[in-house]
Order: C-alpha cells, then structure tokens, then sequence
C-alpha cells in the first residue's frame, strides 16, 4: 500500500468549509497530475496521488478503475476531504496540523 496519511479526527466527517465541495474523478492519472500540476504548482517532490483545489473547492482523484487499489483510493478520498474541511500539512510537510 502506498502511505497515505490519515487526517486528524476532526477533519475525517462533517461539513467543507464552503459546504459546496465537488468531487472530480479522472480516468487518465496524467490528467489528474495535470490538473494538480496547473493549480497547485509541481509537488517538491514525488506526484500528486490526489489533489484537494481550494480556489475551485474541487477535490480531484483517481477514478475508481484507475487506481489499482480500492483501499487506497479510499484513503486518497478521506485525506483529501480532510483537505476540504479545513486541514492542512504541516509546513515541514513531515506531519498535519490543524
């Protein structure tokens, strides 16, 4: 499994902050990282697995037949709504942070 971290508690549930969030699912992994890429910048390092897009509210991911594991993908899904809910990493990127 990939290691996809695990939001905090008190972003796994509950509202976004705008309430109007939407879920973009993408066939193509390349158009996913191009998606990711144009918004949010290169990743310092690796590649986007998923993408949470505060200025569109759009939580973008793999499309269910895209990704090779249904676990992970579920994963790739809570982290990135924590994302949509008000969490965000640490600026160390080695943890979260409220």
């Amino acid at each position: 499994m990939r290691a996809v971290e695990p939001p905090p508690a008190q972003y796994a549930s509950g509202p976004t902050i705008s309430g109007v969030t939407v879920e973009r699912s993408f066939a193509d992994l390349a158009r996913l990282q191009a998606f990711c890429n144009f918004y949010l910048g290169r990743p310092a390092r690796g590649y986007y697995q998923a993408c949470y897009v505060a200025a569109l509210d759009v939580v973008a991911l793999p499309d269910r037949h895209a990704w090779p594991s249904a676990a992970e993908r579920r994963q790739l899904r809570a982290h990135e709504w924590a994302h949509a809910r008000g969490w965000r990493h640490a600026a160390s990127a080695t943890g979260s942070e409220p």
